[in-house]
């Protein structure tokens, strides 16, 4: 195309016409019909074109510094003695379409230098492949990934009605009680909101008096129920927000119960076996991805031994959960 000028001088190669060319990229652009495909290899082809037109200019701007001025070319500066000498009509038409040629090529080789630096992604009209959407802060979570194993910590305070107890004579005497402490420990495998695993606790609720409703004795009493226990665990987390969860669980398994009374100097005491089932529900917390804390409740149920009757127990739990 360079070439075809040079030898044409005459020809204009005006700067409207650059323009045109990026007003129909910039249409073709804008085309939302098109297919994006389509458009990005159109518009690959036509900077392809534009860069190919600039290198051809900078070979003509290198050629032309290099050749000498010929007899016909007008100088910019005329030094010369005889100031009445004055050009042609003919090469004073010539210098100026030379020097409109000039002007010319100088616009194109600007803009298709802005345009080489200018990314596809910022060409009006064109949208970029990657779509920005913007989230308030509180919406974006980390999710971490999830725990393979749990381990529960359940501390708490049991408490427990009076107790009965059948004497040998067939009478039954009541068995104060005072609060007691508990500890329970359940560790396991975490199947998404499931937890199973087994479960080993402690309890003891102390005795405070000893009434003998038929004759109306009543009688300080020392002593203690102590329940070891070991059960089966299995609970489920119920999603309140990201950080607050409720946690609701069963566990059925074996206590090895151990009763003692003493009262005016004698002693009573049992021990053995006992079946034992709870329910367990917890307000957790999670302030970090690896531990969390809870406040819950938790009913147990001791079956009987021989003459000391069953024992429903009341326990309020304060504790914490390790994600492993």
């Amino acid at each position: 195309m360079i070439r075809s000028i040079r030898k044409t001088p005459l020809m204009r190669l005006s700067f409207q016409t650059f323009v045109l060319m990026v007003s129909l990229a910039n249409t073709f652009a804008q085309t939302g019909t098109t297919v994006r495909n389509g458009r990005e290899s159109a518009l690959s082809a036509l900077k392809q074109e534009l860069l190919e037109l600039e290198r051809e200019l900078v070979e003509y701007r290198m050629t032309e510094k290099e050749e000498p001025k010929s007899a016909n070319s007008f100088p910019l500066i005329l030094k010369t003695s005889k100031p009445n000498i004055t050009p042609s009509n003919r090469d004073t038409n010539q210098a100026e379409s030379i020097h409109s040629l000039r002007t010319d090529l100088n616009a194109i080789e600007n803009g298709l230098t802005t345009f080489k630096g200018t990314e596809t992604d910022n060409f009006p009209g064109v949208k970029p492949d990657t779509e920005v959407i913007t989230v308030r802060r509180k919406q974006v979570v980390l999710k971490h990934k999830p725990s393979k194993y749990f381990l529960f910590v359940n501390p708490g305070i049991a408490f427990s009605q009076d107790r009965e107890f059948k004497l040998s004579s067939g009478d039954k005497a009541i068995l104060g009680t005072h609060n007691g402490l508990d500890l329970s420990i359940a560790f396991g495998r975490q199947f998404g909101s499931w937890s199973i695993g087994p479960e080993i606790g402690f309890r003891q609720i102390g005795y405070s008096n000893f009434i003998l409703p038929s004759i109306s004795i009543l009688e300080n009493a020392t002593g203690d129920s102590t329940s070891y226990s070991f059960a089966l665990y299995g609970g489920r987390d119920f999603s309140i927000t990201h950080f607050w969860k409720l946690h609701g669980g069963v566990s059925l398994g074996v206590a090895s119960r151990h009763e003692t009374v003493t009262v005016l100097g004698s002693q009573i005491a049992d021990d053995g076996p006992r079946f034992q089932g709870s329910i367990r529900l917890a307000l957790e917390y999670d302030f970090s991805k690896l531990c969390s804390a809870h406040l819950g409740y938790r009913f147990s149920y001791v079956d009987d031994l021989r003459g000391f009757d069953s024992m429903p127990i009341h326990q309020a739990q304060i504790g914490m959960r390790f994600r492993l």
